[in-house]
């Protein structure tokens, strides 16, 4: 709903600018306002409005029994619209037939099409329908497909008409050359840091700069801008940064979320960007910074110190949609560390942990992961988007999990309950043995050197896989086993047991 509704102001201001002012201003500021309007313009497609199919990741899952899958076949794409028809057992209630459509990928069509027995979180499940209401292939997109558009058209009209004669823009040629910066100089971020603390104090006097909510800044400065909190009147206001021009902002974080201009005046920024920038470049192709965000994270109602964000473009090596990295205004840069390399992730997990108060010898852990972050990397049990290294803990008085991300430092996700410490130690968990499942997998699969850094390994209690299936297949009759997959090669995905015994020939 938001992109239809900039997409059609980004179309009203191209169309007005284009009609009121030079040509210039037409073809080099209204053609590409129009043209960007039209691209990132919602377009509902089949899947748009369907929920993805993903099996349940833990304990708390419900048993499903697929009896029926109509996969379409109108495209090519990996995910598709499928209807499923199951039986659906819920725990502590009546079991019901359900059909309904959802987005499924091959892969789980596949896997569903073999064993029709899987689990689906209990946020995920369908709902009970009366017999007469049957979902249809046809009804997708649905109301999106008018809305959308509408939205966008409203949105023209209404900045469009609105405005008046204010679209002249009083500007010369060189002037707006000027303006767009062609120059090859690398940003100062410490000094477009300075000018923006400079701005907020003088704007907003003491007051303000020792309530800032975040700082945002480009590679062009005039893009930069700050939110300030007002604390006796809980407002918030965007103030940009080169023209000193204030707009009145809705916001819903409040006084714990400030900081004050004091925490970043000896921040050496650029020094941080060239650090971070460093680190990123030892996994090769181009990598440049698309802005920096300021501002102290919220996890829960647990308020983190002041970070520095800084967003990198992808590459072929580090994932296209690109990463972020973390930085404290002491110029500390949280580490870019490849997550294949087992032996130093490990290192970074044993010290996170201790740093948590999570015990390395006591069995409170139910997942110990381990992901790349290379592109064409599968998915084996929990997801874990970004590539790392990941676990889950249950203690007597608290649960959650810790996750170490590439450039990132570690994130402590904690919540207050009682629970029985039944898992495994982090002592129990063998880097050799990771390495050996790590070989037979590549060797098994005959995997190309290529593709070897796409893996997905993972320590935890497989679903559909128990005690009594490990020691059918030749190993310790144990819950806990490690699922490994690596680039979506079938043959190297398997189950093997914690000793590195290779157990069975799919993993979930």
């Amino acid at each position: 709903m938001v992109r239809a509704a900039i997409a059609g102001l980004l179309i009203a201001l191209g169309i007005g600018l284009g009609a009121f002012n030079a040509w210039w201003v037409a073809l080099f500021i209204g053609v590409p306002l129009v043209f960007l309007g039209v691209a990132i313009g919602p377009r509902p497609s089949r899947i748009s409005e369907l929920g993805i199919f993903r099996r349940g990741p833990d304990r708390n899952a419900v048993a499903v029994h697929v009896h029926a899958l109509t996969r379409s076949s109108l495209a090519t794409e990996d995910l598709q619209p499928t209807m499923v028809s199951a039986t659906v057992t819920p725990r502590d209630d009546t079991e019901y037939e359900a059909r309904w459509i959802t987005s499924m990928s091959k892969g789980h069509f596949q896997a569903l099409t073999a064993q029709p027995f899987t689990t689906m979180p209990p946020g995920e499940l369908p709902a009970r329908r009366s017999g007469d209401d049957v979902p249809e292939f046809d009804d997708q997109p649905g109301r999106w497909a008018v809305i959308y558009p509408a939205v966008t058209v409203v949105a023209l009209l209404a900045l469009l008409f609105g405005v008046g004669q204010a679209w002249h823009v009083d500007a010369k040629l060189p002037s707006i050359t000027k303006a767009l910066d062609l120059g090859d100089e690398k940003s100062d971020y410490t000094s477009q840091l300075r000018t923006a603390l400079e701005t907020i104090t003088d704007e907003f006097g003491q007051s303000g700069a020792d309530n800032i909510l975040s700082i945002r800044l480009y590679d062009t400065p005039s893009s930069d801008y700050a939110t300030v909190f007002d604390p006796n009147t809980g407002e918030t206001t965007n103030i940009w940064i080169d023209a000193a021009r204030k707009s009145p902002t809705t916001d819903t974080r409040r006084k714990p979320s400030t900081f004050t201009a004091a925490e970043l005046s000896s921040t050496d920024l650029t020094s941080v960007v060239n650090t971070m920038t460093r680190q990123i470049s030892r996994f090769g192709g181009d990598t440049e910074i698309s802005s920096i965000d300021i501002e102290r994270p919220r996890n829960g109602d647990t308020i983190r110190p002041v970070l520095i964000n800084a967003d990198f473009d992808g590459n072929t090596k580090i994932g296209i949609s690109g990463v972020t990295m973390q930085a404290t205004p002491d110029g500390t840069v949280a580490e870019f560390f490849d997550p294949t390399d087992f032996a130093r992730s490990f290192e970074l997990m044993r010290a996170a942990l201790l740093n948590a108060r999570i015990p390395l010898d006591d069995p409170v852990l139910t997942q110990f992961k381990i992901r790349s972050f290379a592109p064409g990397t599968p998915y084996v049990g929990s997801a874990f988007n970004s590539g790392g290294v990941r676990v889950e803990y249950r203690m007597p008085t608290r649960y959650g999990d810790l996750e170490i991300a590439p450039g990132r430092f570690p994130e402590l996700t904690e919540y207050e309950g009682r629970n029985s410490t039944d898992g495994f130690a982090f002592t129990d968990v063998s880097l050799p043995v990771f390495e050996s499942v790590r070989g037979q997998a590549i060797a098994r699969g005959q995997v190309p050197p290529y593709d070897q850094d796409a893996i997905d390994i993972e320590m935890h209690d497989p679903p559909f896989f128990d005690a009594d299936d490990a020691q059918e297949a030749g190993g310790p009759p144990s819950q806990w086993a490690i699922s490994v997959k690596i680039a979506n090669v079938a043959a190297a995905e398997g189950i093997y047991s914690t000793q590195g015994k290779f157990l069975h020939d799919e993993a979930f």
